[in-house]
């Protein structure tokens, strides 16, 4: 299946777009967090199980951001209809 030139555009900015805004909720969400695993370096041994712990929220984090992204990309269309 050949796709339209202007839709393979449109296509490449929504999923920019979509790792963009995602990345800056990220960032939002993940502001409070600060630095579980470097704080808690000198003070316990058991850092593994710390920073799997924040690897979890991070990540979660994250995968809010790209759905809220996709949400309010195919709300509001703003680089057009994909297909």
């Amino acid at each position: 299946m050949k796709l339209k030139t202007c839709s393979n555009y449109s296509l490449y900015a929504y999923i920019l777009m979509t790792y963009v805004l995602g990345s800056l909720i990220y960032l939002v969400i993940t502001h409070k967090y600060g630095t579980p695993f470097k704080n808690a370096v000198k003070k316990y041994p058991e850092l593994m199980e710390i920073k799997l712990k924040s690897v979890k929220s991070r990540r979660n984090a994250f995968y809010i951001g790209i759905g809220i992204s996709i949400l309010v990309l195919t709300i509001f269309r703003p680089y057009g209809n994909i297909f």
